[in-house]
């Protein structure tokens, strides 16, 4: 694991405790927010390991989906929970009402705990921490 997939993972693990505590405050629209970048953060990462790095959310999206969903590296679902992270995301960001169900963050902080504990398991499958995750 590289210096800058690293910094990645470490963003996203602040992402996701951030994401966990604004559900508890009733700021779901902020938490999906967060569940949806720690997501995104761990897909950077997996791709810096391919040598690719994008700038916009539907290309590296896409990427995801193409080099780890469609060959198998990752479950599909967790490249379709993305998706719909991204979603999430949106409704929350763009939405002047706050318009996010409580089941649905909690939702998304768990899925961007699954994805993070998959991503430090390919990055680094020799650490027995992560290997537990």
């Amino acid at each position: 694991m590289t210096d800058q997939q690293a910094g990645l993972i470490a963003k996203a693990e602040r992402s996701i405790r951030v994401a966990e505590m604004l559900v508890g405050t009733g700021d779901t629209d902020f938490s999906v927010s967060r569940s949806y970048y720690a997501m995104f953060y761990l897909a950077e990462a997996l791709l810096l390991g391919e040598g690719e790095r994008f700038s916009s959310h539907g290309a590296v999206l896409s990427a995801l989906g193409r080099r780890f969903a469609v060959t198998g590296r990752i479950p599909k679902h967790v490249h379709q929970h993305m998706h719909r992270a991204y979603e999430a995301r949106e409704a929350g960001d763009y939405h002047i009402a706050n318009e996010i169900a409580d089941d649905v963050a909690s939702t998304q902080v768990e899925r961007a705990r699954e994805f993070l504990a998959l991503v430090k398991r390919m990055l680094d499958p020799d650490d027995e921490a992560t290997s537990e995750a």
